[in-house]
Protein backbone atom coordinates (compact mmCIF):
# COMPACT_ATOMS: atom_id res chain seq x y z
CA UNK A 1 0.00 0.00 0.00
CA UNK A 2 1.39 3.51 -0.66
CA UNK A 3 0.59 6.45 1.57
CA UNK A 4 2.24 9.26 -0.09
CA UNK A 5 5.90 8.65 -0.31
CA UNK A 6 5.92 6.16 2.60
CA UNK A 7 5.34 2.69 1.99
CA UNK A 8 2.93 0.94 4.69
CA UNK A 9 3.03 -2.56 5.31
CA UNK A 10 0.82 -4.75 6.76
CA UNK A 11 1.75 -8.56 7.39
CA UNK A 12 -0.40 -11.49 9.22
CA UNK A 13 1.58 -13.58 11.58
CA UNK A 14 5.06 -15.45 11.17
CA UNK A 15 4.67 -18.49 9.02
CA UNK A 16 5.73 -21.62 10.36
CA UNK A 17 8.81 -22.81 9.33
CA UNK A 18 8.52 -25.94 7.13
CA UNK A 19 11.11 -27.72 4.78
CA UNK A 20 11.13 -26.35 1.37
CA UNK A 21 8.22 -26.80 -1.16
CA UNK A 22 10.40 -24.63 -3.74
CA UNK A 23 13.22 -26.79 -5.48
CA UNK A 24 16.48 -25.36 -4.96
CA UNK A 25 16.68 -23.94 -8.78
CA UNK A 26 14.61 -21.51 -7.75
CA UNK A 27 17.17 -20.39 -5.19
CA UNK A 28 19.75 -20.82 -7.52
CA UNK A 29 17.76 -18.94 -10.22
CA UNK A 30 16.81 -15.63 -7.82
CA UNK A 31 20.93 -15.41 -7.00
CA UNK A 32 21.56 -15.80 -10.40
CA UNK A 33 19.37 -12.66 -11.32
CA UNK A 34 20.69 -11.50 -8.22
CA UNK A 35 24.80 -11.73 -9.49
CA UNK A 36 23.17 -9.71 -13.28
CA UNK A 37 21.92 -6.54 -11.01
CA UNK A 38 25.50 -6.32 -9.27
CA UNK A 39 27.82 -7.38 -11.44
CA UNK A 40 30.96 -5.56 -10.91
CA UNK A 41 29.87 -4.43 -7.58
CA UNK A 42 30.77 -6.44 -4.69
CA UNK A 43 28.94 -8.31 -2.15
CA UNK A 44 28.20 -11.30 -0.03
CA UNK A 45 24.75 -13.69 0.30
CA UNK A 46 24.30 -13.22 3.93
CA UNK A 47 21.42 -14.19 6.39
CA UNK A 48 19.67 -17.37 6.40
CA UNK A 49 20.11 -18.41 2.45
CA UNK A 50 24.09 -18.50 2.81
CA UNK A 51 23.55 -21.77 5.13
CA UNK A 52 21.84 -24.04 2.76
CA UNK A 53 24.32 -22.86 -0.02
CA UNK A 54 27.24 -23.23 1.61
CA UNK A 55 26.17 -26.45 3.29
CA UNK A 56 25.03 -27.30 -0.57
CA UNK A 57 21.66 -28.71 1.24
CA UNK A 58 18.53 -26.58 1.66
CA UNK A 59 16.19 -28.35 4.37
CA UNK A 60 13.73 -24.65 5.19
CA UNK A 61 11.93 -22.31 3.35
CA UNK A 62 13.60 -19.10 2.38
CA UNK A 63 10.81 -15.96 2.01
CA UNK A 64 14.32 -12.95 1.81
CA UNK A 65 17.13 -11.97 0.74
CA UNK A 66 20.28 -10.48 2.38
CA UNK A 67 22.97 -9.12 0.56
CA UNK A 68 26.09 -7.48 2.39
CA UNK A 69 27.53 -4.50 0.33
CA UNK A 70 31.05 -2.98 1.16
CA UNK A 71 30.27 0.50 2.28
CA UNK A 72 32.41 2.18 -0.25
CA UNK A 73 30.25 0.21 -2.93
CA UNK A 74 26.82 1.06 -1.72
CA UNK A 75 26.27 4.29 -4.09
CA UNK A 76 27.49 1.77 -7.00
CA UNK A 77 25.07 -1.02 -5.98
CA UNK A 78 22.29 1.52 -5.48
CA UNK A 79 22.59 3.18 -9.46
CA UNK A 80 22.52 -0.59 -10.48
CA UNK A 81 19.48 -1.19 -8.40
CA UNK A 82 17.78 1.46 -9.49
CA UNK A 83 18.29 0.19 -13.41
CA UNK A 84 16.67 -3.13 -12.63
CA UNK A 85 13.62 -1.42 -11.24
CA UNK A 86 14.15 -1.31 -7.28
CA UNK A 87 14.49 1.30 -4.85
CA UNK A 88 15.93 1.58 -1.89
CA UNK A 89 13.95 2.33 1.47
CA UNK A 90 14.27 2.62 5.04
CA UNK A 91 12.13 0.93 7.72
CA UNK A 92 11.53 3.48 10.40
CA UNK A 93 8.58 1.83 12.05
CA UNK A 94 7.79 -1.86 13.01
CA UNK A 95 5.33 -3.36 15.10
CA UNK A 96 5.29 -7.00 15.73
CA UNK A 97 2.27 -8.53 16.95
CA UNK A 98 -0.01 -10.61 15.80
CA UNK A 99 0.25 -8.94 12.71
CA UNK A 100 3.45 -6.39 12.15
CA UNK A 101 2.55 -3.26 10.54
CA UNK A 102 6.14 -1.67 8.73
CA UNK A 103 6.01 1.87 7.74
CA UNK A 104 8.95 2.26 5.31
CA UNK A 105 10.81 6.10 3.81
CA UNK A 106 12.75 5.72 -0.12
CA UNK A 107 16.31 7.56 0.38
CA UNK A 108 18.48 7.74 -2.22
CA UNK A 109 21.80 6.54 -0.51
CA UNK A 110 23.14 5.23 2.67
CA UNK A 111 25.49 8.13 4.57
CA UNK A 112 26.76 5.85 7.37
CA UNK A 113 26.26 2.76 9.53
CA UNK A 114 24.76 1.81 12.12
CA UNK A 115 22.98 -0.50 14.27
CA UNK A 116 19.31 -1.19 12.86
CA UNK A 117 19.92 0.92 9.91
CA UNK A 118 17.03 -1.40 8.33
CA UNK A 119 17.42 -0.55 4.95
CA UNK A 120 15.85 -2.50 1.77
CA UNK A 121 15.49 -2.75 -1.80
CA UNK A 122 11.92 -2.98 -3.17
CA UNK A 123 10.77 -3.90 -6.09
CA UNK A 124 8.78 -0.94 -7.69
CA UNK A 125 8.72 -1.94 -11.39
CA UNK A 126 8.08 -5.29 -12.57
CA UNK A 127 4.85 -7.72 -13.14
CA UNK A 128 5.44 -9.14 -9.31
CA UNK A 129 6.55 -12.48 -10.31
CA UNK A 130 9.79 -12.12 -8.67
CA UNK A 131 9.22 -13.38 -5.06
CA UNK A 132 12.10 -13.59 -2.80
CA UNK A 133 13.71 -11.15 -5.16
CA UNK A 134 10.48 -8.48 -4.83
CA UNK A 135 12.68 -7.41 -0.92
CA UNK A 136 16.18 -7.43 -0.38
CA UNK A 137 17.38 -6.51 2.73
CA UNK A 138 21.08 -4.64 2.09
CA UNK A 139 23.73 -4.32 5.12
CA UNK A 140 26.11 -2.13 4.20
CA UNK A 141 29.44 -3.29 5.59
CA UNK A 142 33.18 -2.15 6.48
CA UNK A 143 36.21 -3.43 8.26
CA UNK A 144 37.89 -1.31 10.30
CA UNK A 145 41.00 -2.20 12.99
CA UNK A 146 40.25 -5.48 12.54
CA UNK A 147 36.49 -5.52 13.28
CA UNK A 148 33.25 -5.75 10.88
CA UNK A 149 31.46 -3.12 11.28
CA UNK A 150 27.74 -3.45 10.01
CA UNK A 151 23.95 -2.20 10.60
CA UNK A 152 23.55 -6.05 12.25
CA UNK A 153 22.44 -6.14 15.81
CA UNK A 154 24.84 -8.45 17.84
CA UNK A 155 28.23 -8.29 19.13
CA UNK A 156 31.16 -6.91 17.86
CA UNK A 157 32.82 -9.26 15.14
CA UNK A 158 36.40 -9.89 15.04
CA UNK A 159 38.00 -10.36 11.72
CA UNK A 160 39.75 -13.44 12.60
CA UNK A 161 38.87 -15.20 9.56
CA UNK A 162 38.28 -15.12 6.09
CA UNK A 163 34.46 -13.22 5.81
CA UNK A 164 33.67 -14.81 2.31
CA UNK A 165 32.92 -18.46 1.54
CA UNK A 166 34.93 -20.22 -1.87
CA UNK A 167 32.79 -18.96 -5.26
CA UNK A 168 30.11 -20.76 -5.84
CA UNK A 169 28.08 -21.17 -8.93
CA UNK A 170 24.73 -20.91 -9.73
CA UNK A 171 24.95 -22.81 -12.84
CA UNK A 172 24.02 -20.26 -15.22
CA UNK A 173 27.97 -18.48 -15.68
CA UNK A 174 27.06 -16.59 -12.64
CA UNK A 175 29.14 -16.90 -9.28
CA UNK A 176 28.57 -15.75 -5.93
CA UNK A 177 30.14 -15.40 -2.69
CA UNK A 178 28.53 -16.44 0.96
CA UNK A 179 29.57 -14.63 4.52
CA UNK A 180 31.43 -17.25 5.83
CA UNK A 181 29.23 -19.32 8.25
CA UNK A 182 31.59 -18.46 11.49
CA UNK A 183 30.34 -15.35 11.25
CA UNK A 184 26.72 -16.11 10.20
CA UNK A 185 26.56 -18.76 13.25
CA UNK A 186 27.99 -15.29 15.66
CA UNK A 187 25.14 -13.35 14.32
CA UNK A 188 22.31 -15.62 14.75
CA UNK A 189 23.35 -16.42 18.19
CA UNK A 190 22.07 -13.24 19.21
CA UNK A 191 18.90 -13.31 16.83
CA UNK A 192 15.58 -14.86 18.31
CA UNK A 193 13.60 -17.10 16.55
CA UNK A 194 12.92 -20.43 15.63
CA UNK A 195 14.53 -20.01 11.77
CA UNK A 196 17.75 -18.87 13.26
CA UNK A 197 18.00 -21.81 15.75
CA UNK A 198 17.59 -24.08 12.96
CA UNK A 199 20.16 -22.64 10.93
CA UNK A 200 22.30 -22.78 13.82
CA UNK A 201 21.95 -26.39 14.31
CA UNK A 202 22.57 -26.93 10.58
CA UNK A 203 25.73 -25.35 11.13
CA UNK A 204 26.93 -26.31 14.43
CA UNK A 205 25.28 -30.01 14.22
CA UNK A 206 24.79 -30.76 10.43
CA UNK A 207 21.28 -30.34 8.25
CA UNK A 208 19.85 -33.79 9.18
CA UNK A 209 20.01 -32.51 13.16
CA UNK A 210 18.54 -29.33 11.69
CA UNK A 211 15.89 -31.43 9.82
CA UNK A 212 14.97 -33.76 13.24
CA UNK A 213 14.26 -30.57 14.94
CA UNK A 214 11.71 -29.01 12.50
CA UNK A 215 10.06 -32.13 12.61
CA UNK A 216 9.67 -32.84 16.29
CA UNK A 217 8.66 -29.24 17.00
CA UNK A 218 7.98 -26.66 14.30
CA UNK A 219 6.70 -28.35 11.35
CA UNK A 220 3.35 -27.60 11.26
Amino acid sequence: MKVGPLLLEIHDAPKHIVTPHRDETFYFESVHTLCLILKDVPWLLAGGLAVPFTLGRFFREHNDIDVMVPFTSMPSACVQFRSAGYQLYKRVIASHNTRSVIIRYPVRNITKIKPNLNCSMLRIKGDGQYGILDKIDMHPFETKNGVLLSDYRGPILEVNAPLHSDPIETGLDTQFQCLALSYVARLKRVRHGVKHQIDLVAIEQGVDSAMTLMQQHYTP
